[in-house]
């Protein structure tokens, strides 16, 4: 028997016993004799029930209540209300001489009808007709998560686009509303990516950076570098599971000085995945001790906290200098077996053979003659120029920077002057006459040093032996190559290179002729 008499001032925590409460309260028989109040014999009339639809009777205390307000009201009778309820909520009421002036006031109180509204939802959500709020808050919260990842999902793509193609992502200016740029303005190819991926059909995009406030857009550069690190992050994650999963890893470092002139090293790491041997790049690390214990530490450190499991390293390669390669102060590792850089140390070896002064002049001469082109437009165009005329069927049309480090890299630009040698002459020779007194100056001097016989046979010379270390080098620079297939390509080239020298007469005389044909 659900009597409402018994829950009064009680906080009921069961939801189906207040949903009984409330549908299935005591109601007694038409033939329940309800006891008598007052000397006038008054009593509670069940056609009350059937009039006042909140309206209960307690067996037990003997009174009418609002079944609505026992479970659902305040303390007080409304809202900043400092009136107490009674009769009907906290206390039986029996006053049946004013009861139905009392019952009226009842259903037109304020905190009546809040406690009705709030029953109302209780039932709905008992009986699934709705949810609660708690619910719809999750709910709302959700769909606002998946509205947020959606409007997300095209700026990403655009980031990892622009990173995959190499684009610069800033522009001159890239702030303000996207769709208000200027067409003088160059905001950058990650904004103008966007725009035109709007413009072209993505409609969640164009509403994002159409409606959405300044601070919600997503393309400010912080959260693009945000998204750049969080892609830097998984992908290194991604190497780092790779690597422990291939049971045993090389790592290699080398460090440099940056653009604003702090010192960072480069950590690699060198590992076999799906029998292929892999060479990937995990992050750049400030250097504060370049000292060869301090910079032992730092990749130790580093080691560790990326996950990478120290007791699988097998291998480290380094440079050669002595705070990198030394055996006791040193970064080697004891465990691991260090390696210096096969290309490398080819690259030192052909630099500190180059000490015959006609190569060496002859090198330094080819660059400085590059330099004189490539610093003027007006001389590279006048280059350009007799490279239409007298060579109009190449496709070159400008002589490649030397390297200033790598002597193995230099192959390609003398190879590139030793093609457009003639050319060059003409276009010395033009120069000679310019109205500019110094570009005619260096003009002549360069041309005579380029017509000199010494400069010709040496650069003939040059160009030969750097045809045999050139392949050599890219063959020790290759992911997937070998000890055994490197050390086969070295042994080939110093056999060439030995034979070259055996017969120096002949392979001169062969060398003289080509350049006596063709000069």
């Amino acid at each position: 028997m659900y009597d409402i008499g018994l829950y009064i001032n009680t906080r009921i925590s069961d939801d189906k016993l207040k949903y009984d409460l409330l549908k299935k309260p005591w109601q007694p028989h038409t033939s329940y004799n309800f006891p008598v109040v007052s000397k006038r014999k008054l009593k509670f009339q069940l056609s009350w029930i059937t009039r006042f639809s909140w309206l209960v009777y307690s067996i037990k205390l003997e009174g009418a209540f609002c079944k609505m307000c026992v479970l659902f009201s305040n303390e007080t009778s409304g809202k900043g209300s400092s009136v107490k309820v009674g009769a009907l909520v906290n206390k039986p009421f029996n006053n049946w001489k004013n009861a139905l002036e009392c019952f009226t006031t009842q259903s037109n109180a304020d905190y009546h009808k809040l406690s009705t509204l709030r029953a109302d939802e209780f039932v709905q959500i008992i009986e699934n007709k709705t949810f609660d709020i708690a619910t719809q808050v999750d709910s709302f919260k959700k769909a606002q998560v998946i509205e947020n990842r959606l409007k997300l999902i095209p700026i990403i793509e655009t980031i990892i686009f622009c990173g995959r193609q190499e684009l610069a992502m800033r522009g001159h200016d890239d702030s303000g509303p996207i769709f208000n740029c200027e067409k003088d303005n160059n905001d950058g190819n990650f904004r103008a990516l966007l725009r035109y991926r709007a413009l072209s059909g993505d409609l969640t995009l164009k509403s994002n950076l159409m409606n959405s406030s300044g601070k919600s857009v997503y393309i400010s550069p912080i959260i693009q570098n945000e998204i750049i690190q969080i892609c830097g992050s998984l992908i290194q994650k991604d190497i780092v599971l790779k690597v422990n999963q291939s049971k045993f890893f090389t790592i290699l470092a080398d460090e440099t000085n940056d653009i604003s002139r702090i010192e960072q090293m480069s950590l690699c790491v060198r590992y076999i995945d799906n029998g292929f041997i892999r060479e990937d790049f995990l992050e750049f690390v400030p250097i504060y001790d370049a000292s060869g214990k301090g910079m032992a530490y730092t990749i130790i450190r580093e080691i560790g906290k990326l996950g990478l499991k120290m007791e699988t390293l097998i291998g480290q390669g380094y440079d050669g200098a002595s705070a990198m390669s030394g055996l006791y102060n040193g970064v080697q590792i004891p465990h691991a077996l260090y390696v210096h850089c096969a290309a490398h140390s080819l690259n030192l070896a052909i630099g500190k053979s180059c000490t015959i002064p006609e190569i060496r002049n002859c090198i330094g001469s080819v660059s400085t003659i590059i330099n004189f082109f490539r610093k003027s437009p007006m001389r590279s165009e006048v280059l350009k120029e007799c490279i239409k005329k007298h060579i109009p069927s190449t496709q070159q049309s400008t002589l490649i920077k030397m390297c200033e480090t790598r002597w193995v890299d230099r192959h390609e630009s003398m190879l590139r002057f030793k093609d457009l040698y003639e050319v060059i002459a003409y276009a010395l020779h033009n120069l000679e006459n310019n109205h500019n007194t110094e570009t005619s100056q260096l003009a002549f001097q360069l041309s005579k040093t380029h017509r000199s016989s010494q400069f010709i046979i040496a650069l003939y010379i040059i160009e030969k032996l750097f045809a045999f270390t050139l392949p050599l080098c890219n063959v020790l620079q290759k992911v997937n190559s070998d000890l055994s297939e490197c050390c086969e390509n070295v042994e080939n080239c110093i056999q060439v290179l030995s034979s070259i020298r055996i017969n120096a007469d002949e392979e001169f005389q062969t060398l003289f002729l080509e350049v006596k044909k063709k000069n």
